[in-house]
């Protein structure tokens, strides 16, 4: 490729994604350029806002996909609100109500839609990182033999949680974000981006417990760790 024809899709990428993104991503440190990279950025019209800016990522040490949601200009606020999102296809695309995931993204996004300005960083980690079939295989073993969640993974031989967080803090240091309102209830997310001198003002993410997810939030508390006071 040609200089003159790099610079005129440099151009056209800097107008499709608005001067604010482009303004953030210019001034990403060097030492992050070698752990993500941008492979495409587009608009995404939701119900949730008029437009999100979403970008595709790769995460160059697991070869793993990002993918990045933006509202407005996050440069604007001392600390955007934040959510990384790891995915749950049962919870997000289906609505289940046997976990919370799906009802954390909603409510993120309807903060951030009602403060104009945010970022959504999901993740491809499903079933807490051990996949999608072995998250189903845990489903059966506490619907047919009464296990809870940790122990559902314990049977299987599996990591209780292998989820990573360095991603994450990479495409948040891509954006030049250094201090965040971050949505979760989940510690290690807080200490992941704290180590990388993030700083964290945490802002709890929880539902109401229904019949069906009451047990698996109470098994995230008290043997997870997570920060719930609705259980």
């Amino acid at each position: 490729m040609s200089g003159n024809d790099r610079n005129e899709e440099n151009a056209a990428s800097v107008s499709a994604r608005g001067p604010a993104i482009e303004k953030a991503i210019d001034g990403f440190a060097d030492e992050f350029t070698v752990q993500v990279e941008r492979t495409s950025t587009c608009s995404l019209i939701t119900r949730y806002s008029g437009s999100f800016t979403m970008h595709g990522f790769r995460f160059k040490p697991t070869n793993g996909e990002i993918l990045v949601l933006v509202l407005g200009d996050p440069s604007t606020l001392e600390a955007p609100l934040v959510r990384i999102h790891s995915r749950c296809l049962t919870g997000d695309v289906f609505s289940s109500v046997q976990c919370e995931c799906g009802q954390q993204l909603e409510l993120a996004l309807e903060r951030m839609r009602a403060e104009g300005v945010g970022i959504v960083i999901y993740l491809e980690q499903e079933g807490r990182g051990v996949g999608l079939l072995a998250k189903l295989k845990a489903h059966e073993l506490m619907e047919k033999e009464g296990l809870d969640t940790v122990d559902a993974y314990v049977r299987q031989k599996l990591p209780v949680d292998s989820r990573s967080y360095d991603s994450a803090v990479h495409v948040l240091k891509f954006l030049n974000i250094h201090r965040v309102r971050l949505l979760t209830n989940n510690p290690a997310k807080v200490n992941a981006l704290s180590e990388a001198s993030i700083e964290v003002i945490r802002e709890p993410l929880e539902v109401i417990p229904n019949p069906w997810n009451r047990d698996y939030l109470r098994t995230k508390k008290i043997r997870m760790g997570h920060l719930l006071n609705n259980i």
